[in-house]
This record gives structure tokens, sequence and C-alpha cells, in this order.
């Protein structure tokens, strides 16, 4: 049989299990990607927790918006005669470096106006223009031959979001393969536009692991390798922003582009090119606030996405600045989950109440992530924390329920050896906590009931000690179910006699009438005990005594040892009618104040008993069933 100490033994081996079982299977479900949008979600958070952070100054956006369509009178295309005047004001502007977001791939109708633009971007020699590494069903697509001719380089303008449609990282590289085999890197249209800012060389040193060098010693950038996460700097409208009707017709402050490296792109619904980002993708503010040329068509139908050349502006702002992201590694973070997860596991061992652990599994969560954002907010460090906080979850969850699995068992292993002294239903009302016996001795009103063997000690000494203990444990066994099935409270055992008392810890009005139809009851069951057969019962006789009054009630005893128990007169009385039924030839003798809240019984007076330490006595009355006093 197991002890209340075996359980909480069996408890603590339980709860070490399942605390490294559930560390274990989170960084599992980690290392399958299980967690990965939540992750991306809480790593966008911190960048609007974050908000919006200063640019380098030195991008500048030209934008093709509504205004310039309707102010050009663009039809399907824009004019390259527009585009060829827009590169000869921005490089007398004294731009640095103009990059085209734009798909020059299909001659125009016009082949003048190719020349002519092909002769603007040959005379401003500082032109990055655009391609597509990947175009579905096409492949490639890239620059009219002569524009590549005239331009200083190009990059791939392919931008792949994530899995949940939010762009936060650009590739460097496009590996194409070539006819001998080898392997060409095409860079990104950032990229190409820092190399050309920088006026690199394109040699590129992959000799580590985590990095990249681009350039000719000493004449060289390093940047972060495989890919770059877009450090965000804000929406489109972080960075200076000009009309595209402005620059061609050659009414812009000159001073906003001197020396900057200016990206022009659409930034019309119609050219689809909009991205979500993590500045948008929890609410933003892109186009309030702004002229209606330049935010209109954003904030009518795109909101919360952001233009496409602002993503490239923000990934040449991150490399400009030096602004990385650095990202937490896989192994590294899956032990953080792995520790995380296990100091959540003080749960299973606390003591405290729920609503503290509450305030624990609340405080943990907190902490999770205020360390994560402080790690962005101050290093742009980002660590994946959606695992670790789901560990403290299921370590808060789960360790409820095992505590609460144990609560139960410890509690019905209580009730069975603490059922043997009280009634069952006190049990169930203790584990429950609706009873709560008081630890300081009180005074109450209660009913006691004393029984004794009649000539046990003849009894005894006739059966020897075995069939002694045989015979009080079978007597014990039918009379003491007696008590408990009228709410009685088991005080104590003293020799054969039987201690009870009514009316506590379980308050009832009826203690007297309960004290009573168990001492009826005990008759009954006497009268069993006697046909039984077992040996000792023959001629059995028992006496009964009742007393009803003000007991001293309470845990009492030392520190060591407590004994739920009563005393006081009432408690004397009950113990002297019972011995009186000796003199009186009776079975059942209750006191005055018992017999006075008794209904349903028969009743006689047979004298008057003097407790000890008291003057005045007690009147006493035989306690009968109905009927039975006409056999007297």
């Amino acid at each position: 049989m197991h002890t209340v100490k075996d359980l909480k033994r069996l408890q603590l081996r339980v709860s070490a299990f399942v605390a490294v079982l559930l560390a274990l299977l989170v960084v599992l479900l980690y290392l399958l990607h299980i967690f990965k949008p939540l992750d991306y979600l809480l790593y966008d958070l911190n960048f609007r927790l974050r908000g919006e952070r200063p640019v380098s100054g030195k991008v500048v956006l030209v934008l093709m918006d509504e205004r310039s369509a309707a102010g050009l009178h663009r039809t399907r295309y824009w004019s390259r005669m527009h585009l060829a005047q827009a590169i000869s004001h921005l490089k007398d502007a004294g731009a640095e470096i103009i990059a085209l977001d734009m798909l020059l791939s299909v001659p125009d109708p016009d082949p003048m106006e190719d020349i002519a633009l092909a002769g603007a971007i040959a005379d401003a020699g500082n032109v990055v223009m655009a391609r597509v590494a990947t175009a579905p069903g096409v492949g490639e697509i890239f620059a009219l031959p002569l524009f590549q001719e005239a331009m200083i380089g190009d990059g791939f303008i392919d931008l792949t979001p994530d899995t949940d449609d939010v762009l936060r990282r650009i590739h460097f590289f496009h590996a194409r393969p070539l006819e001998d085999g080898s392997l060409q890197l095409l860079p990104a249209f950032s990229l190409e536009v820092i190399r050309a800012y920088y006026n690199l060389q394109y040699e590129l040193d992959f000799s580590r692991l985590d990095c990249f060098r681009m350039g000719v010693p000493p004449d060289t950038i390093e940047l972060p390798y495989p890919e770059l996460i877009i450090n965000f700097r804000g929406t489109y409208k972080a960075f200076p922003a000009i009309s595209y009707i402005d620059v061609v017709q050659g009414r812009f402050d000159a001073s906003i582009v001197k020396g900057n490296i200016v990206l022009l792109g659409s930034s019309l619904t119609a050219d689809k090119d909009f991205f979500q980002t993590p500045m948008t993708r929890l609410g933003s503010d892109v186009g309030r606030d702004v002229s209606a040329g330049l935010a209109l068509n954003v904030e009518r139908i795109y909101t919360p996405r952001d233009l496409g050349v602002a993503c490239h502006a923000n990934a040449i702002d991150t490399m400009l600045q030096r602004a990385f992201i650095s990202h937490m590694e896989k192994w590294p973070t899956a032990v953080a989950i792995f520790l995380v997860t296990m100091l959540a596991g003080i749960f299973f061992i606390s003591s405290m109440a729920v609503w503290q652990e509450t305030g624990v599994f609340f405080l943990l969560i907190v902490c999770v992530h205020a360390i994560s954002f402080l790690a962005f907010f101050k290093w742009s460090f980002s660590i994946d924390t959606a695992a670790m906080s789901l560990g403290v979850l299921s370590q808060f969850l789960v360790s409820l329920f095992v505590k609460k699995i144990f609560e139960r068992r410890t509690a019905h292993l209580i009730g069975d050896m603490f059922g043997k002294y009280v009634a069952p239903a006190f049990v169930s009302e203790l584990v429950n906590g609706r009873v709560e016996p008081s630890l300081e001795g009180i005074k109450k009103e209660l009913t006691i009931l004393f029984t004794d063997i009649r000539g046990f000690t003849t009894i005894s000494e006739r059966l020897g000690p075995q069939k002694t203990a045989a015979f009080l444990n079978y007597y014990f066994g039918r009379m003491i179910p007696v008590v408990f099935r009228y709410g009685g409270t088991l005080d104590k055992l003293i020799g054969d006699a039987i201690m009870a008392f009514f009316g506590a810890p379980i308050e009832y009005e009826d203690h007297a009438q309960r004290a009573a139809q168990t001492g009826v009851d005990m008759l009954r069951v006497l009268n069993e005990i006697r046909s039984s057969g077992i040996e000792g019962s023959e001629g059995l006789n028992i006496g009964i005594g009742i007393a009803t009054g003000d007991v001293t009630l309470g845990n009492l005893g030392s520190e060591e040892f407590l004994n739920y128990t009563v005393i006081g007169d009432t408690v004397n009385l009950a113990s002297r009618l019972e011995g009186l039924n000796k003199t009186y030839g009776t079975h059942i003798l209750v006191s005055e104040r018992t017999a006075s809240q008794l209904q349903g019984f028969a009743l006689r007076e047979v004298g008057e008993v003097l407790v000890k330490g008291k003057t005045n006595p007690v009147k006493v009355y035989e306690l009968m069933e109905k009927g039975e006093e006409n056999a007297h």
C-alpha cells in the first residue's frame, strides 16, 4: 500500500521525466520548423515595437506615381524619351548612382527613343539596371543589348517573400550554369548598386562561412552570407522622395540627389510592385500624411504593403550603414529552448498557489520576450522565441494536469486512511476544502456517544489474546460503520469502548437525533453479531450513553501529535450514562438535554445523576424505539 510519502516521491520522478520529455519534444518541433510562422510573427513584432530608424540619407527615391502618369500622358508604357530626360537631369544634379528598378527588355515601337535612352545612360556613366533571374515560363529577363553596353552593371530584382508572404531578406546571388559546366554568380540589384557606389571590382572571396568579401584589397566590403536580412528603417516614407514628373521636367532640388544613390521605380498599383514587410504587417501608416500624388494609390489598395523600390532601398541602406541583423544559429537556439523549457519545470515542484504560478508563468513569458526585444533593439540580434514561450506554456499546463492527478491520488489515499476514523462524507468535505477543522479549541454544542461491552474482561479471559483481537475487529467492523452512517466522528477506541461525537466538524442541527439513531441501530447490529456464530458473541451485551451539551472541540495535543477530539463535562456525562446502564438494567441512557431534542423515540425517565464538579443533578432517560416502551 502506498503512503503519502511514496506518492510524493513518485510525483517527483514523474514530474522530472515529463519536464525533460516536454523540453526535448519542444526542441524537436523547433528543429522541424513547426514554430516558424509564430517566430516570423514575433520577429515582425520586434520591428513594430522598435519603430522606424534614421536612414543614411544617401538613398533617394524617384517614384513613378499617378501624378506623373497623368502629367506625362502615360499610356501602356513610360516614354523612354522622358526616362532619358530624367537620367540626364539626375546626372546633372550630381547623383552618384542612378538605379532603374524597371525592366527594359522589349524594344520601344520608336527605335529613336531607345537610342536616345541608351545615349543618356552612356552619358551618365553611373546607371545600374535591373534584370530578372527566374521568370516563370521564361527564365532570365534582362535589358536590351544597347542598354547593357551603356550601363555600368545590372542585378536581379527578384524578391522572394518568406512562406507567410512577408519579405524579410534578399539573396545576394543567383547561380547561372554556363556551357563549360561552371556557375556564374549574378548579383542582386541592391548588391550591384552597392558595388557600383563603392566602385568595387566584382571579385568575391568566400573563404569564411558566415560572410563574404567583394572587391580587390584594399578596396573591399564585407557582407553577411548567404543572404541579407533587411534591417528595415521604415516604409518608403523614411526615404527622401521625388515625383518622377518633377525629375523629367527638371523641377526638383538638386541638393537632394547630389552625391547620393537614386532609385527610380513605380508606385502605381497597376504595376503590382508591392510587398508586405515587417514594418507594414502589423499595421502601418503607409501613405498617410503624404501628398496624394505619392500616396493615394498605395493607401487605397495596397495598405499594409510597401513599394518594391522601397524594399530595395532598405536593403541598400542596411549595407550602407552596416546595420546587419544577425540571427541566433539553429543549435544554440535549440539549447536555449531546452534550458528555458527546463527552467519552466519549476511549475512541477512548486508549492505555490495556482494564482502565484500563473504570475510566475507570465513573468517568464515577459522575460523571454523582453530579452529578445532588448537584443533586437540594442544589437540587432534576432532570437527565435516562439518555441521558448510554448515550452513554458506546455510546462505550466501539463504541470497543472500532473499535480491534479497526484492531488486526487493523495486525497484518495488520505480519504482511505482518514475514513477509518471519521465519516466518509466528512472526508469528502475535508478533501474538497469545504470543511476546515479549527486548529484551536472552540466551544460548541455537540452530542457525545459512549458504548461499552458488558463483561468484556470475562470474554477476553475466555477467548485468549488472538481470538479476543479477532472478536474485537469483527465487533468494531460492524459498529463503527453505524457511527459513520449518521455522520458521526469516531473520537477514539478505548479497549472495547467506542467514543464518538456528532455535530462536528460537519455541523448538523439534528446531531442529537443522529446520535440517538446510531445508538438504536447499534442494538440492531448487536443482535446480528449474537447470531453470527463468531466465538465470543454468545450473550453479548452493550451499554450506550448519549449526552448533549457544550464541549471544547479542536486539535488538542502537542506539536508532535494532535488529536481532533472533544473534552468537557458533557463527555464525562456520556461516559457516566454508559456505565449507569448496569444500574438501571437498560441499554441506552440519554441526558435530559438530549431527550429534549429528540423526535420519534420513546423516552422513559429513570432517575437523576450528579456529574462530578456539578451541584445540580441531571435527569436521565432510557431511550427506546417507538413500541418498545410497552415491553417494560
